[in-house]
């Protein structure tokens, strides 16, 4: 996983809102996220953890399998209580649609995350087809944050090359980038969104037997 040449332009205001958030404490990275040879003339570090350390913050890898990882965890695990609370920034650049139980990453990202934190969200809404096990629909992305006492303070789409797009339909394989701020408290389980199309339905028909 890696900042390629290809997205680099799109994490730039990501940056720019801890920046202007003047954040302290320690962010957790999902995923031991390097930044590709080309794209390193853009930002001061090989990895994103070192683009945090040069803002004064401490890091947290999270990783499966990389050894390089300071916690060797299962996203689809539940993180113990001592991670509850202890982060003012998580950051996800494609690692939640390789985890099956993604409803598990976003509890262990939620509850992990202060109140008034940041989270930073890349992920596929169209297409991307065997990339990962999910891609996901913009519906369920925006309305778990938005159940879950998140404000959003940025959404953008992006192709497979990094074309910024106004549709995520304007291109076969598309990823929305989210920014949000925790802005309540989340309880141990989140809640999760129904589609309002059967929501509709149930309107109209008075329930489905």
């Amino acid at each position: 996983m890696a900042i390629d040449i290809t997205h680099q332009h799109l994490y730039h205001s990501w940056f720019d809102l801890v920046d202007k958030g003047k954040h302290q404490g320690e962010v957790l990275i999902s995923g031991v996220q390097d930044i590709d040879e080309p794209s390193r003339k853009f930002f001061n570090g090989k990895r994103v953890s070192d683009l945090f350390a040069s803002r004064g913050l401490t890091t947290l890898e999270v990783d499966f399998d990389d050894p390089r990882a300071g916690l060797v965890h299962d996203l689809s695990k539940p993180f113990d209580d001592s991670m509850r609370n202890r982060f003012s920034v998580v950051f996800d650049i494609g690692t939640i649609e390789h985890v099956a139980d993604t409803v598990s990453v976003f509890r262990n990202y939620f509850t992990s995350l202060r109140v008034g934190g940041l989270i930073f969200l890349l992920t596929p809404i169209r297409g991307y087809f065997d990339h990962g096990f999910h891609t996901f629909s913009e519906e369920f992305v925006i309305g778990v944050f938005a159940m879950n006492g998140f404000e959003i303070l940025e959404k953008k789409y992006a192709s497979e090359s990094g074309l910024l797009l106004q549709s995520p339909l304007d291109a076969d394989s598309s990823l929305i980038l989210i920014a949000a701020r925790k802005a309540n408290e989340c309880g141990p389980e989140i809640r999760l969104p129904i589609q309002n199309r059967w929501q509709a339905l149930k309107t109209i028909f008075g329930g489905v037997q």
